[in-house]
């Protein structure tokens, strides 16, 4: 846990709270998964997930999310393996129901790393159109191809851009613009189930939002 951060905290809530705050970070939490349900039935996925005794519980406001805990690793899971479900947050997930993207839309993700959204939003576009996911870094694109392989997503390009430089040749030709910019990167704290890491994992609960990265 950064020291500053909790620093802030005991200023601003004292030390119980500020305790209770941080023993709650070491309670084991379920994450959240967006079935693929334009390509595999929901009901195959839950019985995959099942049979390898995950608990799988429904997530609030989507009905093809689940909650899933109960098992070793996200990357043993047949269902993660075989692209049927996507590690993403119910928040992440409503961007895309949001967007509202239409069969054959071009889509502009400007801070895409890892991919959940721009995975989102083309399979809502059923594989028509095309999503043109960017990032600052190879690095970062690297974690999109990532997902783009293990999905088998084909209307989704990954590309190194730097989001605060003017695209001319992308101007005016978007239908939708996704801009979930670089942050304190602690919204993920407590998340790092999917590989027990914040940086260097390719899952939305891993994403990495290190500011210093856009000041190459």
């Amino acid at each position: 846990m950064p020291e500053t951060l909790v620093n802030r905290w005991l200023e601003d809530y004292g030390e119980e709270k500020t305790e209770k705050i941080l023993t709650d970070f070491l309670t084991e939490k379920p994450i959240t998964v967006r079935c693929r349900t334009h390509k595999y039935p929901q009901k195959e996925i839950y019985e995959s997930l099942v049979d390898q005794g995950v608990e799988v519980k429904p997530a609030p406001y989507l009905p093809y999310a689940y909650e899933i805990s109960n098992y070793n690793h996200i990357l043993a899971l047949d269902a993660f393996i075989q692209g049927k479900i996507q590690v993403q947050d119910v928040s992440s997930m409503l961007v895309a129901e949001i967007a509202d993207p239409q069969k054959g839309d071009y889509v502009i993700d400007m801070c895409a790393a890892p991919g959940g959204k721009s995975l989102h939003v083309a399979d809502k576009m059923g594989d028509y159109g095309t999503v043109d996911a960017r990032d600052i870094s190879q690095y970062k694109v690297d974690m999109i191809e990532e997902n783009i392989h293990r999905t088998d997503c084909i209307n989704v390009q990954a590309h190194v851009m730097d989001a605060t430089v003017f695209d001319v040749d992308s101007e005016l030709k978007a239908d939708v613009v996704l801009a979930d910019v670089p942050c304190s990167g602690y919204g993920v704290i407590g998340k790092t189930e999917a590989g027990d890491q914040i940086q260097g994992d390719s899952t939305e609960a891993g994403r990495d939002c290190n500011p210093s990265e856009n000041n190459p």
